[in-house]
């Protein structure tokens, strides 16, 4: 059921909307699509002792390489580390096209971790967009 059918049916529902990644104008776009009036937008920094936040750029496709390739660069080390310390393993987030997050797991579900720990240890989250209204 689409928002705005939801909003119809219960015109006076409290909505609580929450995102880690939104920009200012997905924040207008989100809040346009659930039909929000004056909505009180709280943000914070993602400054947080206990968070360490990494941004890691692949090797460019025309470097005579495969786009699979590119993205072993960035999985690479993870999946070493993800073997080695296991339960271990800080919790970690890729942020990701789907095809690539996909491609990423993959290759950690792969034999070389024990399948019971897989289920544990792994997670794989899709985020549905929210459809970009014409201009």
């Amino acid at each position: 059921m689409g928002a705005e059918k939801l909003k119809a049916l219960f015109p006076d529902a409290f909505v609580l909307a929450l995102t880690a990644t939104a920009t200012k104008a997905l924040q207008k776009q989100i809040a346009r699509e659930l039909q929000l009036r004056e909505p009180n937008l709280i943000t914070t920094s993602i400054d947080r002792p206990n968070i360490k936040f990494e941004v890691k750029r692949r090797p460019s496709v025309t470097s005579g390489t495969n786009v699979e390739k590119t993205y072993d660069f960035i999985f690479g080390d993870v999946l070493k580390e993800l073997n080695e310390k296991l339960d271990n393993y800080p919790k970690t987030t890729i942020y990701t096209k789907l095809k690539w997050c996909g491609y990423g797991y993959e290759e950690v579900t792969r034999p070389s971790i024990d399948d019971e720990l897989n289920q544990s240890l792994l997670q794989q989250f899709v985020a549905q967009l929210v459809p970009v209204q014409p201009k």
